[in-house]
């Protein structure tokens, strides 16, 4: 089934069909879910209005919010894409240079954090690239709660609808088809079409983490971690609460007051600075408090805090909630395994969008008469720690018996952070001396060089 078929079979082939599909029940529900989640990640809570009624008055319970979630996608983000990704083209150096202008004037490396992050928060986001008035490829994120794909029942992706409303109420839809984009406007009470233009970089291109019920929606990670930080929310306000109400005690007391006679005997000196109670002999005063049980409190929490923990794949020495001392670079990179595999998950799922922009780039490309071949690749930095002296030493060894290519060996050097630059430099250094770039190898025998983790020696 094809775009007209899926027009025909449930619009009637009316011009307006967009209208009708935005208010489609799966729509509303997913655009609901990703509002919520905005509010939540700005501290707003369901509980937010809630008040009691205790002893014949109104009190506001304390609201204690955790933000957590934020400082989760924070470090799962940073986790992964801290480090720039490096793009990958073994069979074509051409290819290689063209991506890495195209990526650097659109900033795209800037894009890929944004697209993770909305991926981590609301489980899909989709992209677009264009051509500016330069003729420069760019791209935009196109905000989860305003898109609407449209897919048939068979699966496929037919058209995009991209859906806003102002705050004058006018609303504004602009309809994605494979060969163009048309924009539509209701000021004057109906959808009416106000532009045109040419489609060259295609339908917005779908990142998401699928659910395992349903491929074509996306799985949010904060929806995962919400319901332990709202029993921890809960938990530590209803302490509060409790520490509050009962830390004073009620006052209880036995036997009567002493009796004052006409003339002012028994009763307490006026000049007295302060509060006296007089009780006769044999009475009792004292305060009656509820003892707080803060051990299960603290059990409950720590609990709660290791299942968040787990939930989102941090490890506890991230959030400070681990001591560690003496532990080699294997043992912390332990700690790191199960963020390694979810960080590794995620990368996956966002290649299967990368693949989809490099072949779009590579039609837009020819749209400029530059041709391109190469299949293109790339590889992730994960943000793990090490030891920098082990790295550049186990990167000589290789060196040192042909195990490792140079290009290789700067992309693994944790001094490095542009690849390619580096590469360039080195290139015209060894140029102006006249060195055969196979003759050279690695020498760490000056580590202290400022931005520079190894350096050149000729045999």
């Amino acid at each position: 089934m094809d775009l007209q078929e899926y027009i025909k079979e449930y619009y009637c082939k009316i011009e307006c069909w967009f209208v009708s599909e935005c208010c489609q029940q799966q729509h509303v529900n997913r655009i609901n879910k990703v509002v919520e989640i905005k509010e939540y990640l700005d501290g707003h809570r369901k509980n937010d209005n809630l008040k009691l009624f205790i002893d014949g008055r109104w009190v506001e319970p304390t609201k204690i919010k955790l933000n957590f979630a934020s400082v989760l996608l924070d470090h799962n983000v940073s986790f992964l894409l801290k480090n720039p990704i490096t793009l990958i083209c073994g069979d074509d150096e051409e290819t290689l240079k063209e991506y890495q202008k195209v990526y650097k004037r659109a900033k795209l490396k800037r894009i890929d954090t944004q697209i993770y992050e909305n991926m981590k928060a609301y489980g899909q986001v989709f992209e677009y690239l264009w051509f500016d008035d330069e003729d420069n490829i760019k791209s935009k994120i196109l905000l989860p709660e305003c898109s609407y794909p449209v897919y048939t029942d068979t699966g496929n992706y037919v058209a995009f609808i991209y859906h806003f409303i102002t705050q004058n109420y006018v609303e504004y839809y602009t309809v994605y088809y494979p060969d163009r984009v048309e924009e539509y406007t209701t000021r004057g009470g109906k959808a009416k079409l106000i532009s045109t233009y040419k489609n060259y970089g295609g339908l917005p291109i779908p990142y998401r983490i699928p659910k395992k019920t349903n491929m074509l929606e996306g799985k949010s990670d904060v929806e995962c971690w919400k319901m332990i930080i709202d029993n921890m929310e809960k938990l530590s306000s209803k302490y509060q609460d409790a520490l509050y109400k009962f830390i004073t005690g009620i006052p209880v007391m036995t036997g009567t007051k002493l009796s004052i006679t006409k003339d002012g005997k028994g009763a307490i000196n006026p000049d007295i600075v302060g509060y006296a109670l007089q009780l006769e002999d044999g009475s009792t005063f004292d305060f009656k408090q509820n003892k707080t049980d803060y051990q299960s409190m603290k059990l409950l929490h720590d609990t709660l805090f290791n299942y968040l923990l787990i939930a989102s794949c941090v490890p506890a020495v991230s959030l400070n909630a681990q001591d560690v001392s003496n532990l080699s670079e294997t043992s912390i990179r332990m700690m790191y395994q199960l963020a390694i595999l979810k960080a590794g998950i995620d990368s996956q799922n966002m290649k299967d969008g990368f693949y989809v922009r490099w072949e779009r780039i590579r039609k837009m490309l020819a749209q400029k008469n530059i041709y391109v071949e190469g299949d293109m690749d790339c590889e992730f930095q994960m943000e793990i720690p090490q030891n920098a002296k082990e790295v550049i030493e186990n990167l000589k060894t290789l060196r040192e018996i042909n195990g490792i290519s140079f290009e290789s060996m700067l992309a693994k050097n944790p001094y490095t952070a542009d690849i390619n630059g580096e590469m360039e430099k080195i290139l015209k250094e060894i140029n102006e001396d006249n060195i055969n770039l196979d003759d050279v190898e690695t020498d760490t025998t000056n580590n202290d060089t400022e931005g520079e983790g190894n350096e050149t020696e000729t045999k």
